[in-house]
C-alpha cells in the first residue's frame, strides 16, 4: 500500500465585502435539515430576514435548500442544525442550484454552542449588520442609478411627472420634439392618452421627457409622441406630485431608509418583512441628488384611514425609484 496526499481544506480569508461581491445570495438562515446524496450535501434554511443580495430570494418565512460538499476536507459545509449562519452561495450548473462552502463565507454566526456571535477578519460580529445593510444598499442605488429614468432622454418610457390636458381642448400630438414634423395625431382629452389620477377624478398624461419645450407621452394605443408644453395644462414633475399627499412605498421599495439623501449606511425598515405592497408614508420634502429624486419619509407602522394616527417606525430618505426603475412610492390620489 502507498500513501496517499491528503490535504484539508485551506480558504483564504477574505473581507466581508470580498465575500459579498463574489456570491449570488446573501442571507441570514437558520439551518433545519440536511440531507446527504451521492455526490454532495443539501441543506435547508428558513430564512430570517429578507435576503441582502439574489433575485427572487423569498422574504422572511421563506425556506430556500443550498448545497455542499459531502467532505469538510475539500470545505464542504457541516451543518450544525438550529445553528443562524450568514450564507454566501454562488449559483451552480452542476448542482442545479446555489452553492455553499467555507471558502465562500458561509459561517456560523450564532449558536448554542459558541460563547459569541462570530465575526468576520475585518468586521466584529456586532457589527456584521449594519455593514451587510451598507454593502446591500451600495448594490441598490447601483441599480436604481443604471434604471432610473433620464428626463432629457427622448426614448425614456419610465415616469417623470404628470400632465394637465384640458378636456375640450384639442392638442396636436408630434413624433418628435420639434414643429417640423407633421401631427401624428390630435386629443381632445386626456383618455386619448396613457394617464394616473393626480387628484380626485382629474386625470394626467404620463410624462417620460421634457425637451425643447415639449412632453415625451404615450398614446391609449401605445404608440409615443409628444406635445408642445405651450399647448398643454400644468406639469406635476414626480418630485413634487407626493408632497402634502397621502403616499405611500409600493412593491418597488427596496426596504432601506437612508440616514441622508444618497448617503449614509441604510438600515433596513421593519415593514420591509412583511408581505404588504402599500406602505403608509408621510413625504416630508424632496431633492434632487445625480438628477434622481429622494424622499424624505415618515414610514408608519400601521394603517392611515382608521381615524388614529398610526405611531412612526423608521423616517429618513428613500430613492424615488426602484432597481427596475419604477417609481418607488406614489399616493392615494382619492384620499382614504
Amino acid at each position: 500500500m502507498l500513501p496517499g496526499v491528503g490535504e484539508a481544506c485551506r480558504c483564504a480569508q477574505l473581507t466581508l465585502a470580498e465575500y459579498f461581491d463574489a456570491a449570488d445570495t446573501v442571507l441570514f438562515a437558520r439551518a433545519m435539515s440536511s440531507t446527504e446524496l451521492s455526490d454532495r450535501r443539501t441543506i435547508d434554511f428558513d430564512l430570517l430576514v429578507p435576503a441582502y443580495k439574489g433575485e427572487d430570494v423569498a422574504l422572511t418565512g421563506g425556506t430556500m435548500t443550498f448545497s455542499t460538499a459531502l467532505s469538510s476536507a475539500s470545505c464542504g459545509i457541516t451543518p450544525d442544525i438550529s445553528a443562524i449562519y450568514v450564507v454566501f452561495a454562488r449559483k451552480s450548473a452542476e448542482s442545479a442550484g446555489q452553492w455553499i462552502d467555507y471558502c465562500s463565507g458561509t459561517r456560523v454566526h450564532l449558536a448554542e454552542n459558541i460563547d459569541e456571535p462570530q465575526g468576520f477578519a475585518d468586521v466584529p460580529a456586532r457589527f456584521v449588520v449594519s455593514q451587510l445593510n451598507g454593502l446591500a444598499g451600495m448594490e441598490v442605488l447601483r441599480e436604481v442609478a443604471a434604471n432610473a429614468p433620464d428626463a432629457t432622454d427622448g426614448e425614456n418610457g419610465k415616469l417623470i411627472g404628470l400632465l394637465q390636458i384640458a378636456d375640450g381642448q384639442a392638442v396636436d400630438v408630434f413624433v418628435d420634439a420639434s414643429d417640423d414634423t407633421s401631427p401624428i395625431g390630435h386629443v381632445s382629452d386626456a383618455a386619448a392618452l396613457e394617464t394616473l389620477e393626480y387628484s380626485y377624478e382629474e386625470a394626467g398624461a404620463i410624462v417620460y421627457a421634457r425637451l425643447s419645450g415639449f412632453y415625451r407621452v404615450r398614446l391609449a394605443s401605445g404608440r409615443f409622441g409628444w406635445i408642445r408644453a405651450a399647448d398643454a395644462g400644468e406639469f406635476y414633475p414626480y418630485e413634487a406630485l407626493l408632497l402634502n399627499r397621502l403616499s405611500y412605498l409600493n412593491q418597488h421599495w427596496s426596504g432601506f431608509v437612508w440616514p441622508e439623501a444618497g448617503a449614509g449606511l441604510p438600515q433596513r425598515s421593519s415593514q420591509a418583512t412583511s408581505n404588504a405592497v402599500e406602505v403608509p408614508v408621510n413625504v416630508i420634502e424632496s431633492k434632487i441628488i445625480g438628477g434622481m429624486p429622494w424622499f424624505r419619509v415618515e414610514i408608519y407602522d400601521g394603517e392611515i384611514c382608521t381615524g388614529l394616527e398610526p405611531s412612526v417606525s423608521m423616517s429618513g430618505w428613500i430613492p424615488g425609484y426602484g432597481r427596475s426603475g419604477e417609481p418607488s412610492l406614489w399616493f392615494y390620489s382619492r384620499g382614504c
